[in-house]
């Protein structure tokens, strides 16, 4: 029995399945002040890299407009330590708009979880090694509850609580008549329920999945296209609606629209272009929506919150605009943040310390049926599966550090961060970030159109000969993006990959890229290696940045064997040879960011921007080769524990990351062991002049909107 299929087997017999998402096992294969961040800055174009049905426009991932709260006012007098969980939730509903809840110094033992169920209201804290919440005990939310909840509205996901939600004819539901083209910002709606639809609104946009594979892209969750089966999402005669996006009203509707219609409805854009008249299309919509609503600067721990394996730290749900800075989550529960039908929300500048369970279903932050969120910026020590994609649609993961994935039901397993784990996984970009690795899985489902830009995958974790892999792809996980990746760890990845080369695949547990492997029930599937656009990627066993377009790029009979990386001529998202990156041939080199269209105002200054890419050389990036560490990255040879010290690692082709500077900075190992860092984001991210000091600085004269 392989040991993938093995560990599916066990996790299973762990407990007795009786609620859907409770199915979502992983087999083996596996602030700053909240104030911090200044405006996100719009994100330089993929044009000439990307198709265009390949690509989003990641910059507008986030808080619309930036995380507000650095203008606002406190509301009430700052609550000493020792208060009870009841008099902080009273301060919360006290608070009016724009206002913040500030907690001292010390320790808060909390026999409940606290609600943020108001637009316009944070709970402040002085630093998260300063303000710390000890939790016996949680509040109510979606699905396991939370120990604090962002929401005014528990009950409407549309595949359990609230049966009149989300379905066609239901109070708050529509039929999506017309407008199903990619960057439509018009559709048509039709039989609105009585709640109605009102401009500023945001509204969930899905349709019906397929129940069975097909040759292109499709999204499917059932058991002859998925190993398990049951991905979130309304369902609609016996069928999962998977692919949602969440938009925004923006006109049509100044008057509330609601009845037969029809209703000529403006929207935020349609991302996509599978959209069809002939899945169902449904729009439908919370009951109430909260907006800028947010946690700062204190801790959280779960260690006896009771909530196991059920719930979260901080459950987003039902929510837009509102977000996690500065805030340490340890021993969180089946998330640390859990996003569940959300927009534009912010997770950024705060550190992740282990899972109450370490095992398969615990993970650092969760999104399902999400769009447009962003999550930068952040430290995850310890957690089992540090970035969980369930259903999400164009969300951005950018610029974080992930370090020991621990788990302990397979000790020699190296467990993957995964941008896909359940059907209907698009558009949703990686970049920037410092992981061990990344998988695009099939457990509940097929997925696809995922692009990792710029990030450095290290293939390795200290100890690991199980799943030691830079990037895999599992069965229908179809035209996917790899571009200017820096992947693998010099001595421990010995092999490219198991498709252009399958005399390789013996050696699958040190690849690069992983392509053509069976997962569980479903087969190998060669369209995953011939859709994926690799591009300008950096191996350490390829010695080379890969060119691999046509024998008009460099490398092209050396480095690529003559063999494309470029999907030019598949059906339905072809992508060009790009014209950006292959700088030896005379192209300009690839745009720095996807999200960014300069180096953030948060970024130190004298740090090289981007950090990572083929194009990136003497990056400060090196290896411990001897002691205690060998084989894992580090900045400096101090941080070797008297090991030798091989700088510029891959070609140095990658620098650090603020994230991975701070956590240098804090003490940890450059294998993640040890215990819980003392961290605090306003002194880890100080702003500075220096090349040492890293992350945000506070933006000013920002005011908040309501929408």
């Amino acid at each position: 029995m392989s040991y993938r299929l093995f560990f599916l087997l066990a996790a299973f017999s762990l407990s007795i399945i009786v609620f859907i998402l409770a199915t979502r096992r992983r087999p083996s294969r596996l602030l700053v002040l909240l104030t911090a961040f200044s405006l996100t800055a719009a994100g330089q174009s993929s044009s000439g890299i990307l198709d265009a049905s390949r690509a989003i426009d990641w910059s507008q991932a986030g808080v619309v407009g930036g995380v507000p709260s650095g203008s606002w006012t406190q509301c009430g007098s700052t609550i000493a330590a020792g208060a009870s969980a009841s008099t902080i939730q009273a301060a919360i509903e006290a608070c009016s708009a724009n206002h913040y809840v500030q907690l001292g110094a010390g320790t808060f033992n909390l026999s409940t979880g606290l609600r943020l169920d108001k637009s316009n209201v944070v709970l402040r804290g002085m630093g998260a090694n300063q303000t710390k919440l000890v939790f016996s005990g949680a509040t109510g939310c979606f699905y396991g509850g939370a120990t604090i909840c962002i929401s005014s509205d528990v009950t409407t996901y549309g595949n359990s609580q609230n049966p009149n939600t989300g379905r066609q004819g239901g109070t708050n539901a529509a039929s999506w008549s017309s407008g199903y083209s990619q960057g439509t910002t018009s559709i048509t709606l039709s039989n609105v329920g009585s709640t109605g639809i009102t401009n500023g609104q945001y509204i969930y946009l899905d349709q019906a999945n397929e129940t069975s594979p097909t040759s292109g892209l499709f999204i499917c969750d059932t058991t002859n296209c998925s190993i398990e089966g049951g991905s979130p999402g309304q369902t609609t005669n016996g069928v999962n609606h998977s692919q949602l996006q969440v938009v925004k009203v923006t006109g049509g509707c100044s008057s509330k629209c609601t009845g037969a219609g029809p209703f000529n409805v403006t929207i935020t854009p349609l991302y996509g272009k599978n959209w069809s008249s002939s899945k169902t299309p449904t729009a439908w919509w919370p009951l109430s929506t909260v907006q800028y609503s947010g946690v700062e600067n204190l801790s959280l721990d779960l260690a006896s919150s009771g909530l196991s394996d059920n719930g979260s730290a901080v459950n987003i749900f039902n929510s837009a605009n509102s977000w996690v800075s500065g805030v340490a989550i340890l021993h969180g529960s089946r998330a640390g943040v859990w996003i569940m039908l959300g927009a534009h929300n912010t997770i950024q500048n705060s550190y992740f310390y282990q899972t109450l369970d370490s095992a398969s279903q615990s993970y650092g932050i969760e999104e399902d049926l999400a769009t447009d969120n962003l999550v930068v910026n952040n430290i995850m020590q310890q957690v089992t599966a540090p970035l969980q994609g369930g259903s999400q649609f164009g969300n951005t993961f950018a610029y974080n550090y992930m370090i020991n994935h621990y788990q302990n039901q397979s000790a020699n397993c190296m467990y993957p961060a995964e941008v896909t784990h359940d059907a209907g996984a698009e558009y949703n970009l990686w970049e920037g970030n410092f992981a061990e690795d990344m998988e695009a899985d099939i457990v509940h489902g097929s997925a696809g159109l995922n692009t990792a830009y710029r990030n450095q995958f290290t293939g390795y974790e200290l100890g690991k000969t199980c799943t030691t892999i830079g990037i895999f792809f599992d069965p229908y996980n179809r035209y996917e993006n790899a571009v200017g990746n820096v992947i693998g760890t010099p001595g421990i990845t010995t092999a490219y990959d198991d498709s252009t080369n399958p005399s390789q695949a013996a050696n699958e547990e040190a690849m690069v890229f992983v392509l053509n492997q069976p997962h569980g029930n479903i087969g190998a599937d060669p369209l995953v290696a011939q859709t994926l656009l690799r591009w300008g990627n950096y191996d350490n066993v390829s010695g080379a940045a890969r060119w691999c377009g046509n024998s008009s790029n460099s490398g092209w009979s050396t480095t690529c064997r003559s063999k494309s990386e470029v999907p030019t001529g598949v059906s339905g998202y072809p992508n060009a040879v790009p014209s950006f990156g292959d700088t030896a041939i005379g192209q300009q080199p690839m745009t720095a960011s996807f999200h960014y269209s300069s180096a953030p105002s948060w970024w130190p200054t004298g740090k090289p921007w981007p950090p990572i890419g083929p194009e990136v050389t003497n990056g400060n990036v090196g290896q411990c080769t001897t002691g205690s560490y060998a084989g894992m990255f580090a900045t400096s040879s101090s941080q070797c524990a008297g090991g030798s010290f091989s700088a510029h690692a891959n070609g140095g082709h990658a620098n650090s990351i603020p994230a991975m500077d701070c956590f240098f900075s804090l003490g940890g190992p450059p294998d993640g062991s040890g215990s819980a860092l003392s961290f605090n984001a306003s002194s880890c991210y100080a702003s500075s002049s220096t090349t040492t000091s890293t992350g945000p600085g506070t933006p000013t004269g920002l005011t908040a909107t309501v929408e």
